[in-house]
């Protein structure tokens, strides 16, 4: 699910200018009567894995909501400054268990049979998962017994071991490419086709890439509105009839467009079609309904990494499933000519081969459109030419302008490309000049990364937090009042957002980003330089807590850029950026050595971003795929005495009403009022006002009618999703006095 640039921050940015709600709400204290037991002494072993391991986790993850004044306040763990206090803190949740299995495995994976207010930060397969899962075994020990560590030895054999076999649907923009590409005439259908989740800012995800009723009718009226057009621009397809000239046109048309020969089974259902139709409608018509065909197939849809072997076995990328990968990587379409005849004599599969194949994509001005493509999606510059902006404010940015800026993208890459080449050079370019320096500064990235009407050090620094270092931060607690601290001309950006840094809960989380977002103050919401903000000098000091080898202090956004060129921590996340992007898929724990061999290369390389995608595009995962051990945990034992139901209703109501209306009707008291506070192509963002027109207190609940679907909302609750929500006050708005308003807001997005 995308959360849009300018709301992705919306409750986070809020959180702290308010009161959070009861903070006794949604805990997961000790059960009554269960109080913790004294902790027996620590090992050396165990205090040694949590400073070196765990410790930043849980800074990072939990202790936004698990601090003393969070809504976690009344659990086991409640973290502070005191590393110790953490310490022991987290040695109480391990120990502690459900049915047989430690809190600590079950509360931050979302495993517990009562679930996690805070979500499922920790997902199995990773190595975070395996670093608490060996903490919690340490801290279950009586002995002192160092468990060997779980992290996987990358230097044994075998360790470079590749993802799953996948089946990965053209993305939207693939399939015009391809479309293109294969019948020399142009595409914009992708640009309709309904949106595909975002995982991690990126929209080409394999798991994600489904095709629902909606994008299947999509696909055929594309087909049926392409083929005709693409018999028109090649006529020759025309001047041959009959079955020899359909398995000519199967040997080179349809070849390329299943980007491998086509089976006996496939070739004999387009014969059937082709004889069908040509019997009725002669043979130009026949043909048509066969390339509609063709292009609704799965085999053109659908790119095979599936290799040779059985489910569960090593399997091997047959040369024709390796030119895909290799121009689906670098080119975003289906091989060329030289790419189909190495995979026809199996040369692909030779290790100097594909390498030479691998550095001759690289060098063709389509990679160069891929890796626009990739730093679009990854620094979200892609939504700077709908990211909503109060044109009061800033009555330059029209649509020429922020046309403007994506070129400013595309020359910034090309300039640095074509000569140094290195993420250092992306981060630190001063090509732009006016202040700006490298990928950070650039009007577009500013301009995603900021407020309507105003700059945001706190979208700011979560950007660089999350893409940066590829922290993603989890979601600001619940309960709290969503109203961001109000624009006081008197007080300077720092002043006003002083809360965060001085008071809980807020500050468990805003000590890991606004020092950061405050570097780039000398950029307003439009990504323009300025001296002063107003009348306040600024103060664009800054600074990077919890971040490994990126910590330290900073003045400015270049000095910040330069910071983070320096850090093998940024290094990483890049790779991990591209591997999401290139391998469709996240880099989980069965993959991190590989990864981590591919950081290797790059580093050799100088950080040089071409050797790092050669890197990945001759990498194992390439040849081979084999499917990683299901990562689980053990089911916690249910209740063996579960109580039956308290309190049986003895007098059911003999005549329920068969058709009961699910909606309450409305209270004839209440004024609504839903205005689109921010809007952009696939969804919006409402503010809400209920007010209390009638003479006595009322507990407010109503029906608004959702178009799409529900994604977020704050200061209310809310019953569904889709179609007509029903949205309730919060324990600290549910009550309004005559005369009296609650506000809350939501955001919607098309499916």
């Amino acid at each position: 699910m995308r959360r849009e640039p300018l709301l992705a921050l919306v409750g986070l940015m809020a959180a702290c200018s308010g009161n959070i709600t009861d903070p006794g709400r949604h805990l997961e204290s000790p059960p009554d009567g269960e109080p913790d037991l004294p902790l027996p002494p620590a090992c050396d072993e165990e205090r040694a894995w949590f400073d070196e391991h765990v410790a930043e986790l849980l800074a990072v993850e939990c202790a936004g909501c698990h601090s003393e004044a969070g809504p976690a306040a009344r659990t086991r763990l409640v973290l502070g400054a005191d590393p110790e206090t953490n310490f022991d803190a987290l040695r109480r949740v391990a120990r502690a268990e459900h049915g047989g299995v430690p809190l600590l495995l079950l509360k931050p994976t979302g495993a517990h049979p009562e679930g996690h207010v805070g979500g499922a930060p920790i997902a199995l397969d990773t190595d975070d998962f395996a670093r608490l899962e060996h903490f919690a075994a340490m801290a279950r020990s009586e002995a002192c017994e160092a468990a060997p560590s779980p992290l996987l030895d990358c230097e044994a054999e075998g360790s470079l071991r590749p993802g799953p076999p996948l089946l990965r649907r053209l993305t939207p923009g693939e399939y015009d490419r391809t479309v293109e590409a294969l019948l020399g005439v142009a595409s914009t259908s992708g640009e309709g086709f309904a949106r595909d989740e975002v995982a991690h800012g990126f929209a080409n995800q394999a798991d994600a890439l489904e095709v629902g009723d909606l994008l299947a009718d999509q696909l055929r009226l594309a087909a049926e509105e392409i083929a005709p057009r693409a018999l028109e621009a090649n006529p020759t397809w025309l001047d041959c009839e009959g079955p020899a000239c359909l398995d000519a046109w199967l040997d080179d048309v349809g070849l390329r467009a299943y980007r491998r020969p086509l089976t006996a089974d496939e070739r004999a259902r387009y014969h059937r079609l082709y004889t069908s139709v040509q019997m009725e409608d002669g043979h130009a018509a026949a043909m048509r309904w066969v390339l509609t065909a063709v292009l609704q197939a799965p085999g053109f849809l659908y790119r095979s990494e599936l290799g040779d072997a059985p489910s569960g076995e090593v399997s091997t990328m047959d040369a024709y499933e390796v030119a895909s990968q290799l121009s689906y990587f670098f080119w975003g379409t289906l091989p060329d000519e030289a790419l189909f005849e190495h995979a026809a004599s199996g040369a692909l599969l030779e290790a100097d081969v594909l390498e030479a194949e691998a550095r001759r994509l690289v060098r063709d001005p389509r990679a160069r459109e891929s890796v626009e493509r990739f730093v679009g999606a990854w620094l979200e510059t892609d939504a700077v030419d709908f990211v909503p902006k109060d044109a009061a404010t800033y009555p330059e940015l029209d649509r020429a302008r922020r046309a403007a800026m994506r070129v400013e993208v595309r020359e910034l890459l090309d300039g640095v490309l074509d000569d140094e080449g290195t993420l250092a050079a992306l981060l630190m370019s001063d090509a732009m000049g006016a202040g700006h320096s490298g990928l950070l500064t650039l009007p577009a990235t500013l301009t995603v990364h900021s407020l309507p009407h105003e700059s945001s050090p706190i979208h700011r620094g979560v950007f660089v937090r999350e893409r940066l270092l590829c922290q993603e931060l989890p979601p600001p607690p619940p309960g709290v009042v969503a109203e961001p601290p109000a624009v006081d001309p008197s007080q300077t950006v720092r002043e006003r957002y002083a809360a965060h840094a001085e008071d809980e809960p807020c500050t468990s989380c805003h000590r890991l980003i606004d020092p950061i977002g405050f570097a780039f103050e000398h950029f307003d919401g439009a990504g323009q330089w300025r001296e002063r903000d107003g009348v306040h000098a600024i103060d664009a000091t800054g600074e990077i807590v919890d971040g490994g080898d990126a910590d330290g202090r900073f003045d400015g956004a270049a000095a910040l850029g330069a910071h983070l060129a320096g850090s093998q921590a940024v290094e990483a996340c890049f790779v991990r950026q591209w591997f999401r992007y290139g391998y469709g898929r996240d880099a989980g724990r069965s993959m991190s050595c590989l990864m981590r061999d591919v950081h290797a290369r790059f580093r050799a390389s100088g950080g040089r971003v071409e050797d790092l995608l050669v890197a990945m595009a001759t990498a194992p995962h390439v040849r081979w795929r084999t499917e990683a051990e299901a990562a689980a945990l053990p089911m916690p034992d249910p209740d063996p005495d579960p109580d039956p139901d308290p309190d049986p209703d003895p007098d059911p109501d003999p005549d329920p009403d068969p058709d009961p209306d699910p909606d309450p009707d409305p209270d004839p008291d209440l004024h609504v009022t839903d205005v689109v506070d921010s809007e952009w192509s696939t969804g919006s963002c409402h503010a809400v006002t209920v007010t209390n027109e009638g003479a006595a207190s009322v507990r407010w609940e109503i029906a608004i009618a959702i178009e799409g679907e529900l994604t977020t909302f704050w200061n209310a609750s809310a019953i569904g999703t889709r179609g007509t929500v029903r949205f309730a006050g919060d324990t600290w708005n549910a009550e309004l006095a005559p005369g009296a308003a609650a506000e809350f807001g939501y955001c919607r997005e098309l499916r």
